[in-house]
């Protein structure tokens, strides 16, 4: 039996091909995801997210303590001392309040 193929088939999520005539698709790079099937882009990461490996279906959110502040990253940085974030996905650091601090890095 011959290996006949009768249909082109869509890439999957955390793929995408923008070329014609191809026999496979291409993972998305770091920074950039894309949830869709049968897609021709990927798309850069949102600001407080970041794609730390090729091929993700979606961007993961910066954890508690990290932000990301710029899109198509592959991770995220630490506030700064003085500075804290008590959220996931954000893009910037919140100041520490009168009467109190942040000594360290990442303070959750």
């Amino acid at each position: 039996e011959s290996n006949k193929t009768a249909t082109c088939t869509p890439c999957d999520p955390g793929t995408y091909q923008s070329s014609t005539g191809q026999s496979s698709c291409l993972q998305c790079w770091e920074g950039t995801a894309q949830t869709d099937e049968g897609s021709d882009t990927c798309v850069d990461c949102e600001v407080g997210h970041y794609a730390d490996e090729q091929g993700l279906p979606q961007c993961k959110a910066c954890p508690q303590g990290e932000i990301q502040p710029s899109t198509g990253r592959d991770g995220c940085t630490e506030c700064e001392q003085g500075y804290y974030q008590s959220s996931t996905g954000q893009g910037s650091c919140l100041t520490c309040e009168d009467n109190t601090f942040s000594a360290q890095s990442k303070l959750l």
